[in-house]
């Protein structure tokens, strides 16, 4: 283990791509993205932009277009009836900003990462009974797909687990009928 990495540190969301492990460390008050190389056993690490730097709620890593990227979820603004999320792509072990996803004042809870196939994964949620509907929503485009799918929440203080159950039981109707 490389001596920055052996400190106390907050662990957040990672993600694993092309046999490399990254995730999202907070050393307060800073944030970086550790990586791990399965291949070459070696550990890197980049530092967060300094806008992430001031805010971990809603930080997400992820893959979009085969590129290493963090989202910044939801911050408003209001004389325009908008909120945005920030992206930034990892390229040539640099972070580059691409314009914000915007969209209308309270339409989504959060993002909880992108799809294979690029779309953000968006979540409209009832907390009060437990559901969120995912939504898919391409970023270039800016339309949104309502999937249908419902999952459960649940949250215990800061953590929040995200179930899929009434969508196991949507492909179990569809295979019978």
């Amino acid at each position: 283990i490389p001596p920055w990495l052996n400190c106390t540190w907050q662990h957040h969301k990672g993600t694993f791509f092309n046999g490399v492990a990254y995730h999202i460390i907070e050393k307060a008050p800073i944030f970086s993205i550790m990586s791990f190389d399965s291949g070459s056993e070696e550990f890197e690490e980049f530092i967060a932009p300094d806008a992430i730097c001031s805010s971990s709620w809603g930080l997400c890593i992820d893959i979009y277009k085969e590129q290493i990227c963090l989202l910044l979820k939801f911050y408003s603004c209001e004389e325009e009836d908008l909120e945005k999320i920030d992206l930034w792509v990892l390229q040539e072990k640099r972070w580059k900003q691409l314009c914000p996803f915007t969209y209308p004042l309270d339409s989504y809870d959060r993002t909880i990462g992108i799809s294979i196939d690029n779309k953000l994964l968006m979540l409209r949620g009832d907390y009060m009974r437990g559901i969120a509907d995912l939504h898919l929503c391409d970023y270039e485009s800016k339309q949104v797909l309502e999937t249908g799918i419902k999952l459960a929440v649940m949250k215990y203080g800061e953590t929040e687990f995200l179930f899929s159950i009434a969508y196991i039981e949507s492909l179990v109707f569809l295979n019978n009928h």
